[in-house]
């Protein structure tokens, strides 16, 4: 990866998006790291350069369209260009956990923003940048098993999961 900028999207220290962070930097990438508390971008950045990588850190609050759809724009003007994007981000919220049938619509929504829509969008804007400047880049998002196998009172996550297999 030495050479190449690499865009990793929820990037809790802690996480997945953590640990393929640490891995992008010891193959040479410099990461672009995004969450939406720069205290877990601090932290990974500073694990990140320890390992004698470059880390830039940007907030964004996937939960806002708004915001997801300004979030390429902003690396390619505060960074330059990208060449992967690694989409971690996602997860379920406590409030969520309820039969189908008593799911709110707000709840339903919540779920597909944070574990599929930010990943659209990112995904179009990416491959927008690459298709235009004719280069080339590679995208990875994660799914879940629930994308696969339905699980009690995981409707919505799931179905959120399933969307990114068929746009990916």
């Amino acid at each position: 990866f030495t050479g190449k900028t690499i865009v990793v999207v929820g990037c809790h220290k802690g996480g997945m998006g953590g640990a393929t962070a640490r891995q992008l930097a010891h193959g040479g990438a410099t990461i672009v790291a995004v969450d939406n508390r720069q205290d877990y971008l601090d932290e990974i950045a500073a694990e990140v350069r320890e390992l004698g990588a470059t880390c830039h850190t940007l907030t964004c609050d996937l939960m806002d369209i708004a915001e997801c759809e300004k979030l390429i724009p902003r690396i390619l003007e505060q960074v330059g260009p990208i060449d992967g994007l690694v989409n971690v981000a996602g997860g379920t919220r406590g409030e969520e956990w309820m039969p189908l049938d008593e799911t709110p619509g707000e709840s339903f929504w919540k779920t597909i923003q944070l574990n599929f829509a930010y990943v659209f969008y990112l995904c179009r804007d990416a491959a927008k940048f690459w298709i235009d400047n004719d280069r080339k880049g590679a995208i990875v998002n994660i799914g879940s098993i629930s994308a696969k196998d339905g699980a009690p009172w995981h409707g919505p996550y799931g179905a959120g999961k399933s969307g990114i297999i068929a746009l990916t």
